[in-house]
């Protein structure tokens, strides 16, 4: 799979930006200070395999200020055949969001994995410094691009999870009977047993893979290891799923919420044995996020049976010029776009980048690296 052209209109600071990415090139590195919109780029990338803003930021935001709308184009080939991707939203009349491929409009879970990448920001230190609802976000967004039924059946969790909670604030003011919940109970049971078994089946391939990436990358002997936290088993029953949830009716009602099943999941990192939220140094949580997210790109390909795009924001922060040329040897293969303020890799590896500089919103190639 491979981006070979970006349109931007009314994006972020964009006004209009066009980038051919060269086919020869197999990293694109975007160079220039901070808050010059290098990363609005990778954001409007990430959009088109999302599709959501990995910043967390809604579309409305998204729009160039004082402006309407916003547009996304891409040109994409995958097994030789060469796509047109389209992400746009619209404030008026109404907000909307429309997604396409090839001119046709696509709902979310069509649209998604039509471009699939893999994408590092700082944003990921919250996989580790943050809450639960982390974890839970990057195994969603890791199953959903490799397997429309994942998204599919997560979109029918939380449809379920929502009316039951209404449904218990209904039968604690007494305008519903306990009996009621069966229907949601059943699909709860179903989607979530089949979220379930995808992340620990997708848990037990990262930590196959996540030791051997982050000793390559810190040259340590150190161990790592995911630790997924789920109240269930996966070699449970739809049935069992179901008695759980009878079992804590009486709390679901005190609380006005259904508090067993995966969206209660966490996701832990454990190096040499501790907890890296309570220990880990920056350099060793950037070097877990960076292993993380090679041990992600072999399972994509596993799945797929393509190399997914990469993306790296500001990537080279706090690496030397060793480990930043480790980690370029570590991308060979794969077509990789790149923001850094400064690059001190080995002089060797500038050789085939297409590069670019980025200021106040205005792209330059930079013709010699």
């Amino acid at each position: 799979m491979r981006l070979l052209s970006l349109k931007l209109e009314k994006f972020r600071s964009y006004e209009n930006l066009s980038i051919d990415f060269d086919e020869n090139s197999p990293v694109t590195l975007l160079l220039g200070e901070n808050a010059q919109g290098k990363t609005n780029i990778l954001e409007a990338i990430a959009l088109l395999a999302f599709p959501k803003s990995f910043r967390g930021v809604p579309y409305h935001n998204l729009i160039k200020h004082d402006e309407d709308f916003f547009r996304i184009e891409a040109k994409v080939s995958s097994s030789k055949v060469c796509q047109e991707l389209a992400v746009s939203f619209v404030k008026k009349p109404e907000p909307r969001k429309i997604l396409k491929s090839g001119g046709k409009k696509l709902s979310d879970r069509e649209f998604i994995g039509t471009l699939r990448a893999v994408i590092f920001s700082p944003e990921d230190g919250k996989l580790i410094s943050g809450g639960p609802e982390y974890g839970r976000q990057f195994l969603n967004m890791v199953n959903a691009q490799v397997d429309s039924g994942y998204f599919h059946a997560l979109l029918q969790y939380h449809k379920a999870l929502k009316a039951r909670n209404a449904l218990l604030k209904a039968i604690r003011e007494g305008k519903s009977q306990p009996a009621e919940l069966y229907f949601w109970d059943n699909v709860l049971a179903k989607e979530g047993m089949y979220l379930t078994v995808r992340r620990r089946e997708n848990i037990d391939f990262l930590n196959e893979k996540l030791g051997e990436q982050y000793r390559s990358l810190s040259e340590s002997a150190h161990e790592i290891l995911l630790s997924y936290r789920s109240q269930l088993s996966v070699e449970e029953k739809s049935e069992q799923y179901c008695e759980h949830l009878t079992r804590g009716l009486s709390y679901d009602l005190q609380t006005l919420s259904t508090n067993f099943g995966p969206h209660r999941d966490s996701l832990r990192f454990f190096l040499n044995g501790k907890n890296m939220k309570e220990f880990a140094s920056r350099g060793e949580i950037r070097t877990a996020l960076l292993a993380l997210k090679f041990a992600e790109l072999q399972y994509r390909e596993q799945k797929i049976h393509q190399k997914p795009l990469l993306l790296l924001d500001d990537v080279f922060s706090e690496l030397d010029s060793l480990r930043q040329g480790k980690l370029m040897e570590k991308i060979e293969g794969y077509q990789t776009i790149i923001t850094a303020t400064r690059c001190d890799m080995p002089e060797r590896q500038h050789r085939g980048i297409q590069s670019f500089y980025v200021k106040d919103g205005l792209i330059h190639d930079i013709k010699e690296r």
